[in-house]
């Protein structure tokens, strides 16, 4: 239980940080936000704002000592997956390692956090995008119909289901960079002239919705983002991306003469398509 609280605090010190300055490696000088170890009361002075160093480094105690806590932990099924483990410790370790530009140990983390985890294949698998069992899925959190508020956090996302909101329409110049053959371009949906739906989101028919936090997709791409920064030979740095292009029914990117920030772009742009 430690360990995953701790986990948990680093998942949200990871975001505070990401919200509310700019990142780590334009300025890990510049005031974030202040940080709270101890429980507090309306009684406790405030403190002053750390900075982003300081977050990030409270962020990889915390992902840290949470690994040694849970390193024998092991989830009772997929109805579990709310509860940080191993692989969800990794995950967060990859995200703040490739925030902080430690591109070796960021590509470690990742490949350490999709252990377990398959890629969808079919498109199929995709849509709804609603069920924490979902192969693909590292930590999610299933909603019942007697704890179903979350699930609206999701709901307007929901934008070619019946009933749904229409708020949130797909850019159709992102819809222009998939290819054929891509199981995720038969997602987009025309709902009326000028308003491109996406259905990759849609509440079940109780209306409730699984969030999804982490995926090993997610996990693929930091790997080969972090590979290429470091400098690997861009043969080698892509076959995470293309393992993962490859399961969306993709062919291989192809990185004869392209120089590495080209590569890069291709992989931020995967992330957009895939993200």
């Amino acid at each position: 239980a430690k360990g995953q609280a701790l986990a948990l605090r680093a998942f949200c010190y990871l975001h505070l940080a990401q919200h509310y300055q700019f990142t780590y490696l334009k300025d890990p000088t510049a005031p974030c936000v202040p940080i709270y170890t101890e429980p507090t009361t309306s009684e406790t002075a405030p403190k002053a704002k750390s900075t982003v160093a300081q977050v990030y480094q409270r962020v990889f105690d915390d992902l840290n000592l949470a690994q040694s806590y849970l390193k024998n932990y092991t989830r009772k099924g997929d109805g579990q997956k709310f509860k940080p483990n191993t692989n969800v410790v990794n995950g967060l370790l990859a995200r703040a390692y490739l925030l902080t530009g430690q591109w070796e140990e960021a590509a470690k983390a990742a490949a350490a956090a999709r252990q377990g985890y398959s890629l969808m294949t079919t498109t199929a698998e995709y849509e709804g995008f609603n069920n924490v069992s979902n192969k693909e899925w590292i930590w999610g959190h299933p909603q019942t119909l007697a704890q179903s508020s979350a699930s609206y956090n999701f709901y307007f996302l929901d934008a070619t289901h019946v009933g749904a909101y229409s708020s949130f329409m797909a850019d159709p110049h992102l819809k222009d960079t998939f290819v054929e053959g891509d199981i995720r371009l038969p997602l987009f949906q025309w709902m009326r002239e000028g308003y491109l739906g996406y259905k990759k989101f849609h509440m079940r028919a109780d209306d409730t919705a699984d969030l999804v936090l982490m995926r090993a997709a997610e996990m693929y791409l930091i790997e080969a983002e972090a590979n290429v920064r470091d400098g690997m030979e861009l043969s080698q740095a892509v076959i995470p991306l293309n393992t993962l292009r490859n399961a969306r029914g993709v062919v291989d990117y192809d990185v004869a003469g392209k120089s590495r920030e080209d590569v890069i772009n291709e992989i931020l742009l995967e992330r957009r398509r895939e993200l």
